[in-house]
């Protein structure tokens, strides 16, 4: 039996009127809608007691994250905030970072102990070209990246061996992060099979210094136990080069 179907009264309906203004999209560059009672350092993979803050435009071009924590390891407080903006190419981004940082050296001299404490702030500005290469299931993506830095040093002992850079330094860092991995499905926590690998390179500009660090890591990725388990094994290799001081571990 056909069903009866009622015909839209289209009577009562009022013309409504909109007033097209302007985007302006300075004004809106943030607009924050997360956060989390842990705060990251300057890797990712490590996560201190503090808040993390996260801003995302209506446009989806302009990233924000804040980070304020406490450095367990450094026993320092520290700020971490990045700034990316894709409305461009290449991509452009901005970090700021600003704690405490903690060091051992070798010294003939008797100290309480042989690890020095120094406050250290690091302006990053990074380019980078990602590359969408996804085919099927598969999600493929490459991304090369170039960064200058300038890292500046306060509170710094007089026996530091850092002190002999009279505040600071500047050094340039390039790398290459690749991944192919099988496309999840929404219970997934990670690809069922996959690789990822990624190379950086970073080098002083100061020319009496020889630090530089490089490395490189890799992880594949393999169906678990379970049905959304999967099984993940990472090989890295780093080596580092500071006679009187080291980067930060990646």
């Amino acid at each position: 039996k056909q069903e009866n179907i009622k015909s839209f009264d289209t009577t009562n309906i009022v013309n409504t009127n909109f007033n097209i203004k302007k985007y302006r999209k300075v004004a809106h560059l943030f607009n924050f809608h997360s956060w989390l009672p842990a705060a990251y350092s300057t890797n990712p993979n490590e996560v201190y007691p503090g808040i993390n803050l996260m801003s995302q435009n209506f446009l989806s071009n302009t990233f924000l994250t804040i980070n304020a924590g406490y450095n367990t390891f450094f026993e320092r407080p520290f700020i971490n905030s990045s700034l990316v903006y894709k409305g461009l190419y290449p991509v452009v981004e901005f970090n700021y970072y600003t704690g405490g940082r903690k060091n051992y050296f070798e010294s003939d001299l008797e100290y309480d102990d042989d690890f020095i404490f120094w406050n250290e702030t690091v302006s990053k500005l990074k380019l980078s070209i990602p590359l969408n290469l996804t085919q099927g299931k598969w999600y493929r993506s490459l991304n090369i990246y170039s960064c200058i830095e300038n890292i500046y040093w306060s509170d710094v002992v007089d026996y530091s061996p850092i002190a002999a850079y009279h505040g600071d330094i500047q050094a340039f860092s390039a790398g290459i992060d690749f991944r192919n991995l099988v496309k999840t499905s929404e219970k997934d926590i990670y690809s069922r099979w996959g690789q990822i690998f990624s190379a950086y390179y970073i080098k002083s500009l100061e020319p009496k210094s020889e630090n530089k660090h490089y490395g490189f890591n890799s992880a594949f990725l393999f169906p678990g136990i379970l049905k959304h388990h999967s099984l993940k094994l990472d090989f890295s290799y780093q080596f580092l080069n500071g006679e009187y001081y080291t980067f930060p571990l990646f």
